[in-house]
């Protein structure tokens, strides 16, 4: 698999090249690091990702890469600092000013405030968790999930 990682990255450089890309382009480490993710090295391409979304926030790669770093920390299961980046790069004017990158926030957050609340009650701090839990269904009302949020507050 890593040998297939390496081929996907070196066809990314050689595309972006054609395409009159440098490596320290955007757009470039973009290719770079959507490539690594794919063949499943996230780890590779968080760096990348950040990189873009840190430093360059009004390029037009900035946000193709947050949603995709958003991605990467979500399947590796890194929950704390997913909700330290989306917090970070949901108040950036220039990514939240798109519709769909504000809605994506909105759904995340509700995640990882669900998964906090499923701490809890793991946790036996069930007066907590049905705070938690209620405390979501007060500010997502249009949310899909809203009974489940109302029936896990009851049990919890």
């Amino acid at each position: 698999m890593v040998r297939w990682a390496r081929v996907a990255v070196i066809l990314s450089l050689l595309v972006g090249a054609a395409a009159g890309a440098t490596p320290d382009d955007a757009g470039a480490r973009l290719q770079r690091a959507r490539a690594a993710s794919v063949a499943g090295h996230c780890n590779e391409a968080v760096p990348l990702l950040e990189e873009i979304v840190t430093n360059r926030p009004g390029d037009p790669a900035a946000l193709p890469a947050a949603s995709l770093l958003f991605d990467c920390l979500a399947r590796q299961r890194r929950t704390e600092e997913l909700g330290r980046r989306v917090d970070q790069l949901c108040a950036v004017d220039q990514l939240r000013r798109d519709a769909g990158f504000a809605e994506l926030c909105g759904r995340l957050r509700v995640a990882l405030d669900r998964v906090r609340a499923e701490e809890l009650g793991q946790a036996g701090r069930y007066e907590e968790a049905a705070a938690a839990y209620l405390a979501i269904a007060a500010r997502r009302r249009d949310d899909p999930g809203y009974a489940e949020l109302l029936y896990n507050a009851a049990i919890s």
